[in-house]
């Protein structure tokens, strides 16, 4: 009765950390998402309007957050 809520609890905190807002998965998105603007920076120029075209699309569909789109945003404009 009590042992199953326990378990569950352990394994959220195990995948997410113990003060996690946001899943896992999406940080490690908004991380790879990261790294990937800082391998196009380094490998080839790139349109900072076609860049923010293409966050607004990820943004209209819903992979991405308000908030991750405002902070890519931020950096692609602040370069």
């Amino acid at each position: 009765m009590f042992k199953e809520p326990i378990v569950r609890h352990y394994e959220w905190v195990s995948s997410n950390g113990i003060f996690a807002t946001k899943p896992r998965k999406q940080r490690q998105d908004a991380a790879r998402a990261e790294l990937d603007i800082i391998k196009t920076e380094s490998l080839k120029p790139y349109s900072v309007a076609d860049e923010l075209a293409k966050w607004a699309k990820l943004k209209n569909d819903g992979h991405i957050s308000d908030e991750d789109f405002n902070e890519v945003r931020r950096k692609l404009l602040g370069r």
